[in-house]
């Protein structure tokens, strides 16, 4: 049997979730960290080369390059966590892992922003034509951008089961609010932690004149982006649905707070205190925080497929109860088709009998009854009800599809 067009075979083994709860993590903190740095490095370098003065920003964007741009050692980093990544996610979760092209999607983009920023640095360097690097940086930092916001969007699905059947028939379903403040928390770490890449450049420039501009564009800027990452961390809390929520979620939170509140302290001290030598420490201090970012969004994700839905789901989208196979005889023509719409898209989530993603239906439709058009106007826009359950998302019937559905769970489900 298939689900949104893919086989269908157990959600996880033994060996696949220790892989998924000790080198997936790491993997991802690894690739996020460098990919951020390396997009907020090159955001910075083209600023420069573009609104600054040749004789006296030109070198230092050259030098910030130098440090973040991709080089050799560099695209084959985030080559090897990209498959890893892959590797990951296919083993973890083979039904609900992201299909080809949304693979294709997400490293094409970042296979060419990688070349053309590495083209920018070798433009630079030779202080050619300024209309044509400028181009090929700003392109490559928006295709390193697309790339990540695919990833992040595909992430946040994997915390979201009631979208899981529709990943094939609705594509746009990729976007979510969850999938966008993980994009959102992810941009504010990069940029600020490029923030403290330019502080350690200031610092290791052998002129105090020469070093001061480097540390306030730094200090500015990483304390800017790190001011602005709490609140985008609890917006994107707040947008889990309730299933990937638990005190493991909030504690990981709680803690990536206090450290968010250190390093702005830390970057406020760098900017008042210039003859002190803080980068080192607070880099160290970033490369803790992406640790945990991607910590609460690994657990958010377990919660979301704890063992209970991993059992319940999988009954769901490997078989169907006898009593449903076969139509019953004389069964209307629009039962019968409701039938085989239900089983194609509803039964991923819901089951008369029992509570899976969604309510067990026997519960809730005959509360519809004596007003069907009521279970059709929800059917066609779904509303949260109930905190203990994810939204429905809106599903791609048409009106017919919707009457025939309706028609089959006022027969089917209990008096």
């Amino acid at each position: 049997m298939t689900a949104g067009g893919r086989s269908v075979y157990a959600l996880g083994t033994p060996v696949n979730l220790t892989l998924l709860k000790s080198v997936l993590p790491l993997v991802l903190c690894i690739h996020f960290a460098r990919l951020g740095v390396m997009a907020g490095g090159a955001t910075a370098a083209v600023a420069l080369d573009i609104f600054g003065t040749p004789d006296r920003h030109r070198g230092l964007a050259a030098a910030i390059l130098k440090r973040v741009a991709p080089g050799p050692g560099t695209v084959a980093l985030l080559g090897l966590t990209a498959v890893l990544i892959l590797l990951g996610v296919q083993f973890g979760y083979p039904p609900l892992a992201p299909s080809g092209p949304f693979w294709a999607g997400t490293l094409t983009p970042l296979l060419a922003g990688l070349a053309l920023l590495s083209l920018y640095r070798r433009l630079l360097r030779q202080g050619r034509g300024m209309p044509l690097r400028a181009s090929c940086g700003l392109a490559g930092i928006a295709l390193v951008l697309v790339s990540s916001f695919l990833l992040c969007c595909g992430s946040g699905l994997l915390v979201m089961p009631e979208k899981w059947p529709l990943l094939e028939p609705v594509p746009m379903l990729l976007l979510s609010w969850s999938g966008t403040a993980r994009y959102l928390e992810f941009t504010c770490l990069s940029f600020a932690a490029t923030g403290a890449v330019i502080i350690l450049l200031g610092e290791r420039t052998a002129e105090p004149e020469d070093a001061r501009f480097p540390r306030r564009l730094g200090g500015g800027m990483a304390l800017l982006f790190m001011l602005a990452w709490p609140p985008v961390l609890l917006f994107g809390l707040f947008n889990l649905p309730a299933i990937a929520l638990s005190g493991a979620v909030w504690l990981l939170a709680a803690a990536a707070l206090v450290l968010a509140a250190i390093l702005a302290l830390q970057l406020a001290g760098a900017l008042i205190k210039t003859e002190k030598r803080r980068a080192l420490p607070i880099l160290a201090l970033f490369l803790a925080l992406f640790a945990l970012w991607v910590l609460i969004d690994h657990q958010a994700r377990e919660n979301a497929l704890d063992e209970a839905s991993r059992g319940g789901l999988d009954a769901v989208l490997t078989s169907a109860p006898a009593s449903e196979k076969k139509p019953a005889a004389g069964m209307a023509p629009a039962v019968v088709e409701g039938k085989a719409v239900f089983e194609r898209i509803c039964a991923v989530c819901h089951r008369f009998e029992v509570r899976l993603v969604g309510p067990p239906l026997d519960a809730v439709v005959p509360k519809y009854r004596e007003d069907p058009e009521a279970l059709k106007a929800f059917i066609r826009t779904p509303v949260k009800r109930d905190p203990a359950y994810p939204e429905m998302p809106k599903l791609p019937l048409t009106e017919a599809e919707i009457e025939a559905v309706a028609a089959y769970l006022l027969e089917k489900a209990a008096p």
